[in-house]
């Protein structure tokens, strides 16, 4: 629509041009047209030389700073932004702008605190840019694993533009990832205030604009109230989601314990402990240094002998791409550091025989301006003394000084007492391998655990914590935080058992007349009583644990509409086996899921081929070579004829390294592990190089081609 009189002001001001700028209304629609012929450089000369003549104009700042950051000129773009902001302080224009050069800049929380004044200023409506500006700070905060105000920044652009899919997939994705805690993706609804409060319509007010999304209105208005409400909890719990969704994560804890030491020793209060535990980089006061090492090599072939030869140490091949951005040629050889001798363990092999990669070491040979060396990588500082005798053991006189020795990153011990750094005999099973994954989680919650010292406990263990009540709101939180770390691997636990070995109370199962299923948080699903809710209550119960990965709540309430009668026909009930396959405990009950799937599709006698790509995917995660060899030769019989299964099959295939694009095979149908022995190298934080679980999540981009039941 071309703009006329009656238009807002591009500038930001709120106006219209007829109340703001009359005079300015011809040069904005020669603005307006060389910005549609996408006359950008002709349009920003213009635009400065009108600067130059009126230099405090909100439009033509406006539209300045927006030529400038499309052009690239980031210096002048700071500029010009840093102006536009100290003459227009509330003009939402100017504040998104400068989120946007903050971004440039690589600092997403004050661009998020600048998005932020942006909405709060802006008057019923939000410009373009106030969004776009709302759009680049979610991914980047997301990113900087600020995932709180990520996302409420997510489902804020949902509720403004509810077509944007970009938004709402990024929101599904971050909903769905087992590395957000649960707790962190609560949508926890706000407070009410009581009725007889003498501070009611101060509430009120301050609670009003939420409406708009002027969420740090809200909070400013709910901070200043505290001083006349005091302790009331429903102000300080409204005020601790508020200043999560700013991104005031420090403002957000203190508001979180605030909340939790006004609701005693209830379910709430341990919730809102854990919440603020999560909110603190270090939750469990655990973490630990891990260290890279860098030794100078007197004799590189010496060396690489010696450790090719060694039953200590297990050869891994080098990628040239994943090295590619570094100075100087790749490393020429790659090793895994075991903490024990490889032996044959057979197939009934024990968890203490298990040898554990401690870390990994690249051997790089001489270089013009510099001598062989080994770098070590993935050390924890109280493993360097051990790491460094166990090399000069294995190396001799063909390694000399520690060249560096630096801190490249922080671990939690918790974390990784979780962590299954293992080298697998040749030969394990996916039955002996989930026996042994079960044994070490046992052992690793229930033994090594609470005989942790925790800085949560000034130093002291959660067994020596659970004999101090005035501790037990602290270590029933850090158990939530403990669950989040556990989800992550995959594998699944009765924390009952815990709480019982530290003397807690155990939690029970709800009963949902009691209190209704709307209401419940969602790290509670797990225990509702689901045999005594209504279908349509199962079936939205069931949504609401699948939107956010709860995965024992998925099981519970999936077997309760499984079970039912009433529901056999439901159409969703294809779609519900691959989500409990998913969800499943163990790969045998995925595969279970799996075939009440495909029996369920045939009889609708709808085609069965998605389910056999479905299978053969679980299969090669099982690394059942053998099976999946079979179900491959039963795809190509029995569906060869269907080219959107077949080229399923191909796309599976190719990304489980089994064929090459052009079709040739490229290895046998027994699929190798992820990474051998599973090395999680310091500081990287994501899925590299995780060891193979039979119930581990699907690889991430293991969907292309393929076509899934739902």
């Amino acid at each position: 629509m071309p703009i006329d009189a009656y238009s807002y002001c591009p500038g930001g001001t709120s106006k219209k041009i007829k109340f703001c700028c009359p005079d300015f209304l011809t040069e904005l629609q020669e603005i307006e047209r060389m910005l549609e012929g996408q006359q950008h450089a002709a349009c920003l000369r213009h635009v400065e030389g009108l600067l130059q003549k009126h230099p405090d104009r909100a439009c033509l700042l406006g539209t300045c700073c927006m030529l400038l950051r499309l052009s690239g000129r980031e210096d002048d773009f700071r500029t010009t932004t840093a102006t536009f902001l100290s003459k227009h302080p509330d003009n939402p224009v100017a504040l998104a702008e400068s989120a946007l050069q903050a971004m440039v800049e690589k600092k997403p929380r004050e661009a998020a605190a600048l998005v932020h004044r942006a909405i709060a200023a802006s008057d019923k409506e939000f410009m373009g840019r106030v969004y776009m500006a709302m759009d680049v700070a979610a991914e980047a905060l997301v990113a900087d694993g600020e995932m709180v105000a990520g996302r409420a920044l997510l489902q804020l652009q949902r509720a403004i533009n509810p077509s944007d899919d970009q938004a709402l997939q990024r929101l599904l994705s971050l909903n769905r990832s087992p590395a957000v805690p649960l707790l962190l993706k609560e949508d926890s609804p706000m407070r009410e205030c009581p009725q007889d409060a003498p501070w009611k319509a101060e509430f009120d007010e301050a609670m009003a604009p939420l409406a708009m999304g002027a969420w740090l209105t809200a909070a400013q208005r709910l901070t200043a109230l505290t001083e006349q409400a005091g302790d009331a909890p429903a102000v300080w719990h409204n005020l601790a989601v508020l200043r999560g969704w700013l991104g005031d994560t420090a403002e957000a804890i203190e508001a979180w314990r605030k909340f939790a030491s006004l609701e005693g020793k209830g379910e709430d209060a341990v919730e809102a402990t854990a919440m603020a535990m999560l909110l603190e980089e270090d939750s469990l006061g655990d973490f630990g240094d891990v260290c890279t090492l860098a030794l100078t090599v007197s004799d590189a072939d010496s060396l690489h002998e010696k450790l090719a030869s060694s039953d200590r140490t297990h050869s891994t091949p080098i990628d040239p791409q994943a090295h590619a951005g570094s100075e100087g040629p790749p490393p020429r050889s790659g090793f895994l550091l075991l903490d024990r001798v490889i032996d044959k363990l057979g197939d009934r092999v024990a968890l203490e025989a298990i040898p554990e990669i401690t870390a990994q070491m690249f051997l790089f040979g001489k270089e013009t301006d510099r001598p062989a060396r080994l770098e070590v990588f993935g050390v924890a500082a109280d493993d360097l003394p051990a790491t460094k005798a166990a090399l000069a053991e294995l190396a001799g006189d063909a390694l000399g000084e520690v060249e560096k020795e630096e801190v490249v990153g922080r671990v939690s011990a918790s974390r990784e007492l979780l962590e299954r750094n293992w080298w697998l005999p040749e030969g394990s099973t996916p039955e002996n391998v989930e026996r042994l994954l079960d044994e070490h989680l046992q052992e690793a919650l229930l033994q090594r655990w609470p005989a942790l010292p925790l800085g949560l406990f000034e130093g002291r263990s959660p067994g020596e914590a659970a004999g101090d009540s005035s501790c037990h709101l602290r270590l029933q939180a850090a158990i939530f935080v403990l669950e989040s770390f556990v989800e992550q691997t995959g594998q699944t636990f009765d924390f009952n058992q815990l709480r019982a070995k530290l003397g807690l109370p155990e939690l029970g199962p709800i009963d949902p007349a009691e209190m209704p299923l709307q209401q419940l948080p969602a790290v509670r699903l797990d225990r509702v009583a689901v045999e005594k809710l209504d279908d349509n209550l199962l079936m939205a119960g069931f949504g609401r644990a699948a939107a956010l990965q709860v995965t024992g709540a998925m099981r519970i309430f999936g077997e309760e509409i499984i079970r039912r009668p009433s529901l056999e026909d439901s159409p969703h009930r294809p779609g519900l086996f691959l989500l409990l396959s998913r969800a499943a405990e163990n790969g045998a009950q995925a595969l279970e899921y799996l075939d009440q799937g495909r029996k369920a599709t045939a009889a609708t006698g709808q085609p069965c081929g998605p389910w056999d790509l479905q299978e053969l995917l679980q299969r090669f995660q099982l690394r059942d070579g053998e099976g999946a060899g079979r179900l491959i030769e039963h795809i190509q019989t029995a569906h060869g004829s269907d080219q959107e299964v077949m080229r399923g099959l191909m796309g599976l295939l190719m990304e489980m390294g089994v064929i090459r694009p052009d079709g040739t095979p490229a290895a046998s149908f027994q699929p190798a592990p992820e990474d051998d022995g599973g090395l999680i190298l310091p500081g990287g934080g994501g899925e590299s190089g995780k060891l193979w679980t039979p119930d581990g999540d699907r690889p991430a981009d293991s969907e292309g081609g393929i076509w899934t039941p739902d």
